[in-house]
């Protein structure tokens, strides 16, 4: 090693030894190298399947992604072991679905057909992410993950005798596949992977973001799963050791691919993601009575689909309630782009700034000296009050954090003024005040 004798690390890759479902039960028969007791152990690469195998799983919501989630979490409090040392890496080099159907004398995994792959990929990627892991594994299906032409054959085609299937099947890379949902038609297009990891690299590059440094300072891992299925919504998320940052995903369990799947008309379940029992999560380990702002993402390219930001005040217990009513649930028609089934997010002290143009307003507009205005209150409610320093003529703008236009007042004069804000929902907001010469916008944040 380049690193000196002394210095060599010692990775352990490894399959088995915690089940995904139960994470209790253990493999007696690899004592020898189970890493959670081998400190010697620097590095672990762990490979972890879900195998789920024909109808009596049907109705069983996704438990995968906790079972993984919980091995990253055993060896993150088990190493280290003293306070204050830096935590060992901890990655799954491999994380997928192996999820078998058998038609008469045909067997075969879902994920390795057309569509069915897609589902699967999208929950390991996302739930990975937000794990506490030093890199996120993805799948073995090498055929699904580029949609190679002609990696496998078509699935069967029975299109003689499915009212369903509108063309015959294609797994060529732009082609796309008619599909008839409950009389409607579904065009799918087979597509590379690319609309998972962008919308991911935009969460976790973006400047506000990049600009809260979280990532500089130490964090904890957490999660949300009911055992019971009395909530059928998880989450993973990643907070600051101080309280004041979380970034994280929500997903309602259902959305799993015994839930959307076809092979053929009568063996399918296609866009069969129910809404979850429950609309709300509860996250803890907040700051307690504070004010937290939610900031809401979506997971997949170029939908615009996702809850509205809000504003939360944590409670006494130190946890932030997220209202997800009317959010989660299939929706036909919106395949790959969005089955209402997951949501990205970002929780701060400070109203996130999601549009760069408002962000650069205040930085790039010259300001002449002395020019200025005051606002007050803030946090307001139902009125909002304003002094301005010269009384030429002004217009003034609210636009919320996307940069639209909410509310504008124009040629007012005077050293005060008064605006109504009833009307407006509770939330963060730009006041944005211009003579002409001069512009310069405020945070703002109503009640």
């Amino acid at each position: 090693s380049p690193l000196g004798e002394a210095k060599k690390l010692f990775l352990a890759s490894y399959t088995g030894s915690h089940d995904a479902v139960d994470p209790g039960t253990q493999d007696p028969n690899i004592d020898h190298y189970r890493p959670f007791d081998n400190s010697r152990v620097d590095l672990m690469s762990v490979h972890r399947y879900f195998s789920v195998a024909d109808d009596d799983e049907m109705g069983m919501p996704d438990r995968f992604l906790n079972g993984a989630e919980w091995q990253v979490g055993e060896f993150r409090r088990t190493y280290p072991l003293d306070p204050g040392t830096a935590r060992k890496p901890f990655t799954h080099g491999e994380m997928n679905y192996s999820s078998e159907r058998t038609v008469g004398s045909w067997r075969a995994e879902l994920e390795k057909i057309f569509h069915n792959y897609d589902v699967s990929f999208h929950n390991e990627i996302w739930s990975s992410a937000f794990s506490g892991k030093f890199t996120t594994g993805t799948t073995w299906h090498w055929e699904r993950v580029f949609w190679w032409e002609d990696a496998l054959r078509p699935p069967p085609n029975d299109f003689a005798d499915n009212p369903h299937q509108l063309t015959p099947f294609s797994n060529v890379l732009g082609a796309t596949n008619i599909l008839n949902i409950g009389g409607d038609s579904v065009h799918v297009k087979n597509r590379r992977i690319h609309h998972h990891f962008k919308p991911l690299a935009d969460l976790l590059s973006h400047p506000s973001w990049i600009d809260l440094q979280f990532f500089s300072g130490d964090y904890t891992v957490h999660k949300v799963y009911d055992d019971t299925n009395a909530n059928e919504i998880e989450a993973y998320y990643l907070k600051s050791a101080d309280n004041t940052t979380a970034i994280g995903w929500v997903h309602n369990r259902n959305a799993w691919v015994m839930n959307n799947f076809y092979l053929r008309s009568n063996t399918q379940n296609f866009l069969g993601c129910e809404t979850p029992n429950g609309d709300v999560i509860v996250l803890d380990g907040f700051e307690i009575d504070a004010d937290y702002f939610i900031s809401w993402f979506p997971t997949r390219l170029n939908s615009t689909i996702h809850p509205h930001d809000t504003v939360i005040i944590c409670s006494s217990a130190g946890t932030l309630v997220l209202d997800l009513a009317d959010q989660l649930g299939g929706t036909a028609g919106n395949y790959l782009d969005t089955l209402h089934a997951d949501y990205a997010f970002i929780i701060t002290r400070e109203p996130f700034i999601k549009s760069l143009f408002i962000a650069e307003i205040s930085e790039v507009t010259p300001i002449e000296s002395g020019w200025d205005y005051s606002l007050y209150p803030n946090p307001a409610r139902d009125e909002l009050f304003m002094r301005f320093r010269g009384d030429s003529p002004k217009d003034i703008a609210i636009l919320d954090m996307a940069g639209r236009w909410v509310a504008s007042q124009g040629n007012i004069s005077g050293l005060s003024y008064s605006l109504s804000i009833s009307h407006l929902a509770k939330g963060a907001y730009w006041v944005r005040v211009c003579d002409g010469e001069n512009m310069k916008a405020k945070k703002l944040i109503i009640h």
